[in-house]
């Protein structure tokens, strides 16, 4: 592990508020005040990831219901609930190609900012929405809003919610690839906690990145405890400098 740890003391310094993951997504933020709060760990990062994803297909989803009320309105104060819940039904499913989603215990989520109970509503039955009591899931919904891995789990971390990469898994830990880091993220699956970091590229390399491919070696390596195979192909791939190569080598053979 110790042969690791000198990777992390090397590593490429990357300002995590100068890339382009981390400026894009808070320039998103500044419309929801209430929600762009400063990190304090990479999971709070990760979970803003996820955050920001839900935000984009509620907007959509809300440009979609309004733009079909504008267009309707008359129709639409002419059916009862039944009739008025069909046709908006028809009407979203022609749009959900172009919104995000995971399956979740049979069903498809959408906002993962909300429970399962109100993703249901919001996207098959809208007409519940206009009720007093859910109004705030459309307008005041940041008070309203869920810890998603808390509520749906890690696998939110494998879904088009999230930025970052899966990677390999084993019965204890599950790893994941943020490329514009430069950095394996491993996590304990018991806890979904972050167990350790493994730094890819140095401060000395010229390369900015590794191809996925690679990535899964040096993890494969990393979860076996080959730590000198590991660092030996990270040399070979030359994300790792000669410098470095040796003062590991020095310092641990």
């Amino acid at each position: 592990m110790a042969m690791m740890e000198m990777l992390e003391k090397y590593r490429h310094d990357t300002d995590i508020e100068k890339t382009i993951f981390y400026k894009n997504m808070m320039a998103y933020l500044t419309k929801y005040p209430a929600i762009s709060k400063k990190y304090k760990t990479d999971q709070d990062l990760f979970r803003l990831d996820i955050i920001v994803h839900a935000l984009k297909n509620k907007e959509k989803i809300d440009d979609i219901f309004k733009q079909y009320y504008i267009e309707n309105n008359d129709i639409l104060n002419r059916l009862n609930y039944q009739e008025k819940k069909h046709l908006l039904i028809q009407e979203i499913k022609q749009h959900t190609d172009c919104l995000y989603c995971f399956d979740f215990e049979g069903e498809k989520i959408y906002l993962p900012i909300f429970d399962m109970k109100i993703n249901h509503f919001y996207m098959f039955d809208r007409p519940l929405l206009e009720l007093k009591q859910y109004q705030k899931y459309i307008d005041n919904f940041s008070t309203s809003m869920i810890d998603p891995i808390s509520y749906y789990g890690y696998e939110l971390y494998q879904s088009c919610f999230s930025s970052l990469q899966y990677i390999i898994e084993d019965e204890r830990f599950i790893c994941y690839y943020l490329k514009d880091f430069g950095c394996v993220y491993v996590f304990n699956k018991e806890t979904m906690t972050i167990a350790s970091r493994l730094f890819l590229i140095d401060k000395y390399s010229s390369l900015d990145s590794l191809t996925y491919e690679q990535v899964c070696i040096v993890v494969d390596y990393y979860l076996h405890y080959q730590f000198k195979e590991c660092i030996d192909y990270l040399y070979a791939s030359q994300s790792i400098s000669q410098k470095v190569y040796r003062k590991i080598l020095k310092k641990y053979q």
